[in-house]
């Protein structure tokens, strides 16, 4: 049932293993990148796609298994985790799709972290105006069930404006408040809904 609805969402999900080959490769995946699930499950993620084998995927998918950390690559900073075609008017003076990826974990029934994911969205004029940002905005794509985030009400698709006061132009400015926030037992985020903006705290486990 999960799997039915992880095909028809249309954002990329993809699920790898501790070796960091694919374990899961949704049809927007497929779609996007011409190679079907059989092609692609099994195989190392870097193999694939070698422009994956840098500093900073690699040692975020380190610290999501080690910490169990979630981070974000997004269009201004990263323009792309996948080199897939443009689709969008959005992506029109771009070679290549721009996206905004998030990357977490995935636990078994122990707790213990098995795989990552990354959800890849490709980010259209539509979604822009749908949201009311820009393309350097910092967007919530995935909160997990469970985590202070969830407790805080943070859905998906809400904007980050602030972090503890301070104003968020880019997922840069975003890492950077909450590493200084780091130490802190909560954290003030001011985040945009649609037309609506609110203050979250978001409070250390």
């Amino acid at each position: 049932m999960f799997n039915q609805v992880f095909e028809m969402v249309d954002i990329g999900l993809v699920i790898l293993d501790k070796e960091l080959r694919v374990r899961f490769w949704n049809h927007w995946m497929q779609i996007h990148s011409g190679l079907t699930p059989e092609k692609i499950i099994g195989s190392p993620v870097c193999d694939v796609f070698p422009n994956l084998r840098r500093p900073r995927f690699l040692n975020s998918c380190r610290a999501v298994f080690a910490f169990g950390n979630f981070c974000f690559f997004s269009q201004k900073l990263h323009h792309y985790l996948f080199p897939f075609d443009p689709v969008s008017a959005f992506d029109s003076d771009f070679k290549q799709m721009q996206q905004s990826c998030t990357m977490g974990p995935l636990r078994n029934d122990r707790g213990e972290i098995t795989h990552l994911f990354i959800a890849v969205q490709d980010v259209t004029p539509d979604l822009a105006r749908q949201l009311g940002i820009s393309r350097n905005s910092v967007i919530v794509t995935d909160v997990e069930s469970g985590s202070p985030a969830d407790e805080a009400g943070i859905q998906p698709q809400d904007v980050i404006v602030q972090v503890n006061r301070v104003k968020i132009s880019s997922v840069r400015d975003f890492e950077q408040e909450m590493a200084k926030a780091a130490q802190k037992k909560s954290v003030s985020l001011l985040l945009k809904r649609g037309r609506a903006s609110f203050f979250v705290t978001l409070r250390s486990e």
